[in-house]
C-alpha cells in the first residue's frame, strides 16, 4: 500500500486565507523547510515550526497543534484549489486527493476528454508492451507544443491531470481528484 501524506499544513494556513510565503516572510523559517513541513506528519513538527505557525496565523501554539492533527486525521479535509495556479500546484506535487472548487466545468471537460477511459486505457497498455501511456504522453505533449502561449500551459495541465489523476465530479463547482496510483 503507497502511503502519501496531504499537505495537511497548507490545508492549515489556507484556512486563514495564508501561505507558507507568508510564514517565511514573518517567521524568517525558509520556505523550503515549510515545503518539506508540508509532507511530514504534524506529530513530527519542531516547536520551532509550531510557534512560527501560531504567531502567522495568530492562535495559540496549542490551538495550532490541535487544528494540524484534526486535519492530518480527517479524510475529508482535503486541499481545495480554487485558481489555475493552485491547481497547477497541487498537480506538480503530486497531492494525493484534492478538490478543485469554483467554475472548471469546461476545463474539466478538457480534462476528460485527454484521458483515455479506464478499460480502453487497459487494452492499450496490451496493445502497446506496457509502454502506451508514455508515448501517448510524448505525442500530445508535441502536439501541445503548436498551441499558442497560455493555452499550452492550460493543455500540458489538463494531459498532466488526465494521466496522473482519476476525476470524480461532486457538484457543479466540485470535482476530487485522486491519484490514479491510489486507487489501484
Amino acid at each position: 500500500m503507497i502511503l502519501i501524506m496531504k499537505s495537511n499544513l497548507d490545508i492549515f494556513l489556507k484556512q486563514y486565507q495564508k501561505t507558507r510565503y507568508d510564514v517565511a516572510k514573518i517567521t524568517g523559517i525558509s520556505e523550503a523547510a515549510l515545503s518539506k513541513a508540508n509532507r511530514r506528519d504534524p506529530e513530527t513538527y519542531t516547536v520551532k515550526l509550531i510557534m512560527a505557525l501560531s504567531q502567522t496565523v495568530a492562535i495559540s501554539s496549542g490551538a495550532t497543534l490541535n487544528q494540524l492533527l484534526q486535519i492530518r486525521d480527517d479524510p475529508h479535509r482535503l486541499m481545495q484549489a480554487t485558481t489555475y495556479a493552485e491547481i497547477k500546484q497541487l498537480v506538480h506535487q503530486k497531492e494525493g486527493r484534492f478538490l478543485i472548487c469554483g467554475d472548471f466545468s469546461s476545463f474539466l471537460k478538457g480534462v476528460r476528454n485527454a484521458s483515455l477511459d479506464d478499460e480502453v486505457n487497459d487494452w492499450f497498455q496490451v496493445g502497446t508492451n506496457g509502454t502506451g501511456t508514455i508515448e501517448m504522453w510524448v505525442i500530445t505533449r508535441i502536439l501541445t507544443l503548436l498551441t499558442p502561449g497560455e493555452n499550452r500551459q492550460l493543455e500540458n495541465l489538463k494531459q498532466d491531470i488526465a494521466t496522473a489523476y482519476q476525476v470524480h465530479i461532486v457538484d457543479q463547482t466540485t470535482a476530487e481528484l485522486s491519484l490514479r496510483i491510489l486507487n489501484e
